[in-house]
């Protein structure tokens, strides 16, 4: 499924704000981690200078040989420790080298540490260690004495084991870093497209029949309205592309419509000639037939191109589009009274404002196009009030158009699967003509049963 552009750039900003974020925040967590082990060095130097202070004190009692001298100097060297530094989550472990072997005792935040105490821990040089003990890791500072070492430590957790201590703040935190991301990634993709939508709104407006006064406004001096200038200048040249063709159809129209209608004349003088053989009469009639199409076309042409220019002069007055479309109706039975079709005109009485010849012409135009592709069935025109609209319909039990050429039965000159007949500017012609008088035309067909064609116009304007 295609996303929209906005949703890909809410994504991507998303995205990367997100890294940035992440990449913030393990910054941070590796600063704030390292001044963590910082301080923990600070308080077990000062614990380990602290301790070798005290046993210096009491030297002589540690490495005593009577059990009882010995075990009074651990005590007290064990009790001055709980009193300065107790609670503070510290241990501390002697190790004592005598002439007997090691001697280790501890004291501290884990209880029978110097039992506890690996023995490869025992061996580590003087400075600062990270170790595990009991899948725990802890920070180990080492220091050597003349009578033996020193070792304090510390618990010093990892970010993971802190989030795993805080499984609430990492379920609920990380979440809510998403959803702000999104939710920003949103918003400034959203700011981002504002004149983008903008834009897009106001060219809907712009049609072929404005398309040489319109122009998109955008006040930016950025990419954005390097485009936009772009555009404008496009729909100039396009608009005033269009405008010399519209008047180059509408002069080659007006200039071949007197030599057409002369030439129409001729023939029609030709072919009343008696003394004209018979094959030569075929030929004229013939000659006189596309001449007519040919004049038929330029008035097409004309009126379309006049359309375009807003040249055509509109003549609105009363009309009893009831009285004319009964009128077109009887013409239209006259027509097709050789034919096995049935013409059924359904009318009420009504009265609406419009150019007579102009809403002739579309009716004319429609039920042409029904008695053509029509050989047998029925073809009806009604004629109905829906509150203030006028609904005209003519629909037919013909051959009906193709799902394929349905969409382009208004396109100039597009005759579908019948060429030959007709020049193809009979439906632009009658949409224009509703349009003209505000209404509107709509065309439903399906291929083998049938079209009907439908026309709603206001009754005032």
């Amino acid at each position: 499924m295609s996303m929209t552009i906005r949703t890909r750039l809410s994504l991507m900003i998303a995205a990367v704000m997100l890294g940035t974020l992440l990449l913030l925040l393990a910054a941070a967590a590796a600063l704030l981690q390292r001044e963590v082990t910082l301080e923990r060095d600070r308080q077990l130097e000062l614990l380990t200078a602290e301790s070798a202070r005290l046993a210096a004190g009491i030297e002589s009692g540690l490495l005593s040989k009577d059990q009882q001298k010995q075990t009074e100097a651990r005590r007290t060297l064990i009790q001055e420790i709980q009193q300065n530094h107790g609670g503070k989550g510290l241990f501390v472990v002697f190790v004592l080298e005598t002439p007997s072997g090691l001697r280790i005792f501890g004291e501290g935040a884990l209880p029978n540490i110097e039992l506890r105490l690996p023995r490869e821990i025992l061996a580590l040089p003087d400075g600062f260690d990270e170790v595990l003990l009991e899948e725990n890791p802890y920070r180990i500072h080492t220091v050597g004495t003349a009578w033996g070492k020193i070792l304090t430590g510390v618990a010093n957790p990892r970010l993971p084991q802190l989030l795993r201590e805080y499984p609430f703040t990492a379920l609920l935190g990380i979440p809510i870093v998403i959803f702000l991301s999104l939710l920003a990634g949103q918003v400034l993709a959203r700011l981002v497209m504002k004149p983008v939508v903008k834009v897009a709104r106001e060219s809907e407006g712009i049609t072929s029949q404005n398309l040489h006064r319109s122009r998109i406004s955008y006040q930016g001096r950025d990419e954005f309205g390097v485009l936009v200038a772009t555009l404008n200048d496009m729909i100039k040249k396009i608009g005033e592309a269009l405008i010399s063709i519209r008047r180059f159809t509408q002069d080659a129209a007006h200039e071949l419509r007197t030599p057409l209608a002369v030439q129409r004349g001729e023939l029609e003088l030709l072919y009343q000639d008696e003394q004209l053989p018979e094959n030569l009469q075929e030929t004229v009639a013939r000659a006189l037939n596309r001449t007519r199409s040919m004049k038929k076309m330029v008035d097409d042409l004309l009126l379309l191109a006049r359309s375009d220019n807003h040249q055509y002069p509109l003549r609105f007055e009363k009309i009893r589009m009831d009285q004319l479309v009964r009128d077109l109706g009887e013409d239209l039975a006259i027509m097709v009274d050789e034919k096995a079709v049935e013409i059924v005109v359904e009318a009420e009485k009504l009265e609406l404002e419009g150019d007579a010849a102009l809403l002739s012409r579309m009716l004319l135009n429609l039920l042409e196009n029904a008695r053509k592709h029509t050989r047998e069935g029925c073809i009806t025109l009604r004629l109905k009030r829906d509150g203030q609209m006028a609904c005209l319909s003519v629909s037919d039990t013909g051959t009906g158009i193709s799902a394929e050429n349905l969409p382009h039965v208004f396109d100039r000159f597009y005759r579908g699967e019948t060429r030959g007949e007709g020049s193809g500017l009979g439906l632009s012609i009658c949409r224009w003509i509703a349009s003209a008088h505000h209404g509107d035309l709509r065309i439903e067909s399906r291929e083998g049963q049938g079209t009907e064609v439908s026309v709603k116009l206001p009754l005032s304007r």
